[in-house]
Order: C-alpha cells, then structure tokens, then sequence
C-alpha cells in the first residue's frame, strides 16, 4: 500500500473524497472491493452485495460468514452506509479484516448517530459515534481484528461546513457528541483504518 494513500483530506465532502481515491486506486493498481455496493459501485473496484438490482459482482448476504472470497486479497476494503443494517458488526469487520492484504485499508462510512437518516429506516440497527470503531484495534483479544486507526471524522453536509463547526466537533469530538450532539447535528462518519496483520509466506 503507497505510504502517501490520501486518507487524511478531511475538509473534502465524502463524495469528493471517494473520487480522489478511485483515481489514486486506479493510479496505483490497487486491488479493492466494495462491500454492499449497491448501484453506486466503487471505480474499478470487485462489488459485493445480496440485492440482484445491484452492481455486484458477487452475490452474497452479508450476514452470513465467511465471505466466498480470500483471505489477504485486497489493498482497499469499502463499506458505505452498510454496517449498520448488518445483524453483526463485529463478525463483520472480522471478514474485513481477514480480506484485507497485510497493511490493506478498511474504509468505513456509517450514519452519525445524530442524523436524522439514523433513525428514519426501518432497517438500521445500530448507531454510530466518532469511537465506536475504536474497540478493533490492535491488542484487543475480545475480536478477532488488528485495525489500527489512521483518521476518522466527522462530516456536516450543510452551510455550517462554512463556518468552520465541522472542524471544532471533530478537533473535540468527545465533548461535542457529548453535550452538543443534538443542537448542531452531524450527518455520517468516514473510519479510516489498515489491517495490522504478518506478511505472508514467500511463494
């Protein structure tokens, strides 16, 4: 995985952000899998999803593990607004993990807990804070993962982005999810995290 990988380019929106990375991806042949695609599959990438209506290049219901794909394959691991409609979340990021290549990113986007489209399908079980992801690091026995994480933050997609507020909730996240959350609303969190795992055997 090239060292300069552009993770770190929070004051892009999520859309911008997705395309830098397909032209980085596409630039340096990186191997990379959208998991619940959907019809809006990342550029170049393999798709997964279970729905027959979607770009999915392999069919598969996300709740039930093992994926039919590889282990250590593939550089960059996608996930928009999926893991929150999963029954599972830590089997989940399981699979990511062990699909992920050895030092592979594990990008992730979910809802923040105080945007209304939380909350207005049916079909959401779980809710999202800035540190709900923090539990899969590296040295947690309790999951079967080793996701460092690189960046994580929290967007607005409103003219508050303007006023410089989406940079004081992420600078203190803590503080702002806390006793804020509900008056100034966030709309989805981007995890950022790579797969600290050996590298494989020679061939």
């Amino acid at each position: 995985m090239p060292t300069e990988f552009p993770y770190t380019h929070n004051f892009w929106t999520p859309s911008k952000l997705y395309r830098n990375l397909e032209d980085f991806a596409e630039a340096n042949r990186l191997v990379t899998i959208d998991v619940g695609c959907g019809r809006k599959k990342f550029r170049g990438s393999t798709g997964m999803d279970e729905r027959t209506n979607s770009l999915a290049d392999v069919h598969h219901d996300l709740n039930v593990f093992p994926y039919p794909l590889q282990d250590d394959t593939y550089d960059i691991v996608m996930c928009r607004h999926v893991l929150e409609h999963v029954d599972n979340v830590p089997g989940t990021l399981e699979e990511f993990y062990r699909i992920a290549k050895p030092g592979g990113i594990v990008m992730v986007e979910v809802p923040h807990f105080t945007h209304p489209e939380a909350y207005r399908h049916w079909q959401h079980k779980h809710f999202f804070t800035n540190a709900s992801l923090d539990y899969f690091k590296p040295g947690n026995s309790h999951y079967k993962t080793a996701l460092k994480m690189v960046n994580k933050h929290i967007y607005i997609h409103d003219l508050f982005r303007a006023t410089g507020v989406e940079w004081l909730m992420n600078r203190c996240d803590h503080f702002y999810e806390r006793h804020l959350a509900f008056i100034l609303q966030a709309s989805c969190i981007v995890y950022t995290m790579r797969a600290v795992k050996p590298l494989p055997p020679p061939r």
